[in-house]
């Protein structure tokens, strides 16, 4: 709408602006649907792995100590933790509540000053895909203001207040360097704000003079790489995830069932 007010071209505008939501929604809407069967089976696996420690763990123990035999130290270490927790489950549960409410309100705390997409900037692997979901949509607000008639510098001043506090000062620094005469294409690349393929587009329309359609095709062209990169990631972590569940609740299960080995053992 601030663009609307300087070309006076209200429609356009608000079209351009359904547009850009509704690109944004659907990157937003694979990464919310990616998070989904994870967060499941982690639920479901801590809360068997709750219920064999909680419950499961303490009646094996009562067994094992009538029988009045010495278990192997890691069974031990499992039914000793096991009798601990249905001694003092309520003071765990309420434990329990009180650091899930703490990450919850830590979350929504990076989430509003900035600090959760410097936290994901820093991790290998992932921070790398976090800077490009900013790139796509520093490029598709900054193509939608273009093609609008707004100047780029202004274009980048009205965008700076959207992008975290690493691209603003990028931004910032971008936008001084276009007002000192520079083009725009070597102002991004000298603060870190294009791609090989981006910086490619840039030149080529700097070359063309349509730079509106060439920021929104260097968007559409991140948004791609971003599906993809999830599509590969949630393929290859949720089997990665199933099998740590499985090994997590298999052990358990074996350290169980061990002594029962032993005794067998012993009477063949």
């Amino acid at each position: 709408m601030r663009a609307a007010e300087g070309t006076s071209d209200l429609p356009r505008a608000l079209s351009r602006y359904i547009d850009y939501q509704q690109r944004i929604d659907v990157v937003r809407n694979k990464i919310v649907s990616a998070s989904i069967y994870p967060v499941i089976l982690l639920l479901v696996g801590g809360a068997v792995s709750a219920f064999l420690i909680g419950y499961v763990v303490p009646k094996f123990a009562d067994v094992y100590h009538g029988a009045g035999r010495n278990l192997p130290w890691m069974s031990q270490l499992l039914l000793d933790w096991g009798q601990f927790a249905a001694r003092h489950g309520l003071a765990l549960s309420m434990t329990a509540l009180a650091l899930l409410a703490f990450a919850v309100f830590g979350v929504r705390h990076l989430l509003r000053t900035g600090g959760l997409a410097r936290l994901l900037g820093r991790l290998p692997g992932i921070g790398e895909r976090a800077r490009i979901y900013e790139l796509s949509r520093l490029f598709l607000t900054l193509g939608m203001l273009t093609e609008g008639g707004i100047t780029i510098v202004n274009a980048i001043e009205t965008v700076q207040p959207m992008v975290s506090g690493n691209l603003r000062n990028a931004l910032a620094a971008a936008r001084a360097a276009i007002e000192s005469g520079e083009p725009l294409s070597n102002a991004f690349e000298a603060n870190g704000l294009t791609t090989p393929i981006s910086l490619r587009m840039l030149r080529v329309g700097e070359r063309t003079g349509d730079m509106g359609p060439m920021l929104t095709q260097s968007a559409a062209f991140y948004d791609g790489e971003i599906s993809r990169w999830i599509d590969r990631f949630t393929r290859t972590f949720e089997p990665l995830l199933m099998a740590v569940i499985g090994l997590v609740v298999g052990a358990i299960v074996v350290l169980l069932y061990m002594p029962i080995f032993d005794l067998a053992g012993d009477m063949s």
